[in-house]
């Protein structure tokens, strides 16, 4: 079975051969003692059976909802979001990139992407660069603001609200 294989209702049957299996087994060590019993017990000792429990059939487990999947835009979007707010090469965007897919981007990922959010205005050239390095890009996405905590916060702005008035 290799990992392409896996899926809830291949593991299912492979249990359910499994249980058949240990039921074979079973079986046949019954027969070998009753057999060695009728000779008289001549032969090769065989341990006494223990009372195995009975193993329960294939679990029923709902399989897991579907992960959301999310396109390759917004991915990128989050990916530029995260970046330094000094600017960023593609080479800090490709690792950042990998933290989120788990998968290292290629270049012709990262370049079309970078070139369609230059276009649109979300990312600005900010220095040329040529060699390694490549260029230097900045965002130019509206930064989401930092929930604040009430511990931190709020009770600061409920301070700042009464010395306004």
């Amino acid at each position: 079975m290799t990992v392409n294989d896996l899926s809830p209702e291949a593991l299912s049957r492979l249990e359910a051969k499994l249980v058949a299996d240990l039921e074979m087994v079973r079986r046949v060590r019954a027969l070998l003692v009753e057999h060695q019993a009728a000779l008289g017990g001549m032969g090769v000792p065989v341990a006494p059976a223990v009372a195995q429990p009975p193993i329960p059939g294939p679990a029923t487990v709902p399989p897991p909802p579907p992960l959301p999947v999310r396109s390759s835009e917004e991915t990128m979007r989050e990916a530029v979001l995260a970046m330094p707010v000094g600017g960023f090469r593609p080479k800090d965007l490709k690792s950042k990139l990998y933290k989120l897919l788990r998968n290292y981007p290629s270049d012709q990922f990262v370049k079309p992407l970078l070139n369609r959010m230059i276009r649109r205005g979300e990312v600005v050239v900010l220095e040329t660069g040529k060699g390694r390095g490549g260029h230097l890009y900045k965002c130019l996405l509206p930064r989401p603001e930092p929930v604040e905590t009430a511990e931190s916060g709020g009770e600061a702005a409920v301070e700042g609200a009464g010395e306004s008035q």
